[in-house]
């Protein structure tokens, strides 16, 4: 425990980064929505937990208190841009689909009936080329059909 004291004690920077995440975490610090906006997606959070990560190799406990900090920047960047309220508020494309197909059901009506009862129609028709040449009269100087 000595040793880990003097160790602390040595590297200033680290205790000061710690004594930093720990104010940020412990007290409710709003993340500025450009900072959020940044986070608050794929490659954002990648690269915050990478950061945590290296920091963890670098100093044990201002690596723990880095992946807590972390964890609440995400947490915060997600309030901030309105990503958390959506995934929480909006129904989902499957629940709007069986509420919608719910209120949709009608009974089938009459005319639905007769057209599902009526034999298929059948179009035959003769597309063999005609037998017999078409004559134009006289066309008053008019251009020739294509």
């Amino acid at each position: 425990m000595e040793k880990f004291l003097k160790s602390l004690m040595k590297e200033k920077h680290h205790l000061v980064l710690t004594i930093l995440l720990s104010v940020f975490i412990l007290f409710d610090v709003k993340v500025p929505l450009v900072l959020a906006e940044l986070v608050d997606n794929p490659l954002g959070k990648i690269v915050i937990a990478a950061l945590s990560i290296c920091l963890l190799s670098v100093n044990a406990l201002a690596g723990v208190i880095g992946l807590i900090a972390a964890y609440v920047l995400i947490q915060r960047s997600g309030d901030s841009t309105g990503t958390i309220a959506t995934q929480n508020y909006l129904p989902t494309e499957t629940k709007k689909t069986s509420h919608l197909s719910a209120m949709n059901q009608f009974p089938v009506t009459v005319e639905e009936e007769v057209i599902s009862k009526m034999l298929p129609s059948t179009n035959k028709r003769d597309l063999t080329p005609p037998e017999f040449k078409p004559v134009l009269d006289d066309n008053h100087d008019a251009a020739k059909p294509n």
